[in-house]
């Protein structure tokens, strides 16, 4: 199997109901924003309006935390700013990660120079 196979089935299940790639446009169309059938009015959504795009993904994801936001991120700073995203939120990594431990499934992929040569050895199972 090969470096491009090994990518597709991590990132993509095929047997999955409906992967979550595709369950994201469809929330996002119930608000009128973009079409969930049309990739490129999605895309256009996610570069022009940012900040709305990734308040709905917050929401959308999961996300465990202690604290929401203040602010998505302030779009009057340019990305050579290194704009604080997220700002005001608490969250903790770990907890986000290993939220779904009961799942017999792989948590993380080694992703380095050697992974490519010899994938499919996962760093940690729950």
């Amino acid at each position: 199997m090969g470096a491009e196979e090994c990518v597709r089935r991590v990132i993509f299940n095929e047997k999955a109901e409906l992967p979550t790639v595709r369950k994201f446009p469809r929330e996002v169309a119930t608000l009128a924003v973009v079409s969930h059938e049309n990739y490129d009015d999605l895309y256009h959504w996610s570069v022009e309006s940012y900040s709305d795009f990734w308040a709905e993904f917050w929401k959308f994801s999961g996300i465990i935390f202690s604290r929401t936001y203040d602010e998505v991120v302030d779009t009057s700073k340019g990305i050579a700013d290194v704009p604080e995203w997220f700002k005001g939120s608490r969250l903790n990594y770990a907890e986000n990660l290993l939220q779904h431990r009961e799942n017999d499934r792989v948590a993380l992929y080694i992703a380095s120079e050697s992974w490519w040569r010899d994938p499919g050895f996962p760093s940690w199972r729950f």
